[in-house]
């Protein structure tokens, strides 16, 4: 599962932002290939401002185990 995370660097996906981590300055979403308490998140950091329910589109920079590190610019 960690290699295909890492394959993913690179990738642009589409991700629904679910929460924002206040402590940690990063929102955590899912893309359609991830499903709930089974596989991991992704982690998104952006410099917009964002709305729990916001599709935006994510650039994988990195994983870490399972979750995925991705940077949203707006366009």
């Amino acid at each position: 599962m960690d290699r295909r995370a890492a394959s993913l660097v690179g990738a642009r996906l589409e991700v629904l932002a679910e929460r924002f981590d206040v402590g940690a300055g990063y929102w955590l979403g899912r893309s359609q290939r991830e499903a709930p308490e089974i596989d991991g998140e992704i982690r998104v950091t952006t410099d917009d401002h964002l709305h729990v329910g916001d599709y935006v589109e994510v650039t994988i920079t990195s994983n870490e185990g399972t979750d995925l590190i991705g940077m949203h610019s707006a366009p």
